[in-house]
């Protein structure tokens, strides 16, 4: 464990649109603008109705009975709400819902499921205000809004809002074990070696998956620096090393550990002493890994999800294609988070290092061309 004086502090924000379902509201603010959307909040309020869960609600309470079994001295974690509402005239629908669905209706105040810091800003950013609680990541329905924050400075999950079934039925595992299955290039890592998958698709007669694997190759002992959520993973980590310890222990069975960070990335075996390297250099702990060599992520996700039956599985990836298929799985949570590469601060434009360059000659007998 580790013998840190002051635990890690983990913060994690939601957006209320994440938490509970304001598809409706918002549309009307979309389409007839903000008075109609203020009148429709107080005929709410007057009929004493309350939002139905969101894509994340579920997650958010399972992270909160995590929070109450994991010793503070492992590790602090901090919940945050902020929306965009005036906290005047159009609260009142929202906390309704937050007494109904995270307080139980109780009429004693349990503080272990209140935010520990919450804000309503009358339409204005927010993002000064995460950043000011110090938010290691946050989740979000809007896909601007989560390339917002990473521009700022703030890792984003893109958790769309895509029916209210689906919401009501991840709502229901609120009370299970979580399980947190994440990309590795570009999520945990940096998204370097990615560039060069990238890079080589654009140079003739070179197999882009076969420079990325040289890539791997040649830089095998040479750590990759942390991804947009490398340090929340690796925060969460200690998590995973603090039930590691009780299984070994005898304390706990292995089906009862409440907590399981999994990776599943496109990289092959081939590619995993440079992953590994990375992982030991961060001090990084995970349950598992599977490196699946580019093909469909949709088939692990799917036996672990029969393997944690009524699990709060969320699923993390910076590539579009697993993304969107990842939507298609009834059991799974998606999320979406950006980088360097998809908010555009660099692009693929075929170079490639000249390092790079001697082994695919050398071991493909292809010349590719100088810089």
């Amino acid at each position: 464990m580790s013998d840190k004086s002051k635990p890690e502090i983990l913060t994690i924000g939601f957006s209320a649109g994440s938490l509970f379902d304001l598809k409706e509201v918002e549309s009307i603010y979309e389409k007839d603008g903000l008075r109609a959307y203020i009148e429709r909040l107080k005929e709410m309020n007057e009929n004493e109705e309350c939002f139905l869960p969101g894509p994340a609600l579920g997650f958010y309470l399972a992270l909160r009975k995590l929070k109450e079994i994991v010793p503070p001295d492992i590790i602090n974690i901090r919940f945050g709400m902020i929306s965009k509402n005036s906290p005047n005239y159009e609260t009142e629908p929202l906390f309704k819902s937050i007494r109904k669905y995270i307080a139980d209706d109780s009429k004693e105040i349990d503080i272990s499921k209140e935010f520990d810091y919450a804000s309503f800003i009358d339409g204005e950013s927010s993002i000064p205000y995460h950043k000011a609680q110090g938010a290691d990541l946050v989740f979000s329905t809007s896909t601007e809004a989560a390339k917002e924050y990473y521009n700022n400075g703030i890792a984003a999950l893109y958790i769309p809002n895509q029916d209210r079934e689906k919401n009501l039925e991840m709502y229901k595992k609120k009370d299970n074990k979580i399980v947190l299955v994440s990309d590795f290039d570009g999520v945990i890592g940096d998204v370097h070696s990615e560039m060069n998958y990238q890079n080589a698709k654009l140079i003739d007669n070179v197999d882009p998956i076969e420079v990325f694997r040289l890539n791997e190759k040649l830089h095998r002992d040479v750590p990759m620096e942390l991804g947009p959520l490398g340090n929340v993973v690796r925060k969460l980590g200690l998590i995973v090393e603090y039930f590691s310890e009780q299984r070994i222990d005898g304390k706990l069975k292995a089906s009862d550990i409440p907590f399981k960070t999994i990776v599943v990335t496109a990289r092959g075996g081939s590619a995993f002493e440079r992953f590994n390297t990375t992982r030991k250099k961060h001090g990084i702990n995970i349950s598992q890994a599977h490196l699946m060599d580019g093909v469909n992520k949709n088939y692990v996700l799917e036996i672990i999800a029969n393997e944690n039956k009524n699990a709060n599985i969320l699923f993390i990836d910076d590539g579009k294609v697993h993304f969107d298929r990842a939507l298609e799985l009834k059991d799974v949570l998606s999320g979406y988070v950006h980088n360097d590469f998809t908010v555009g601060k660099i692009k693929a434009d075929g170079n490639l290092s000249n390092d790079l360059k001697s082994l695919i000659q050398k071991t493909n007998n292809t010349k590719v061309k100088p810089n």
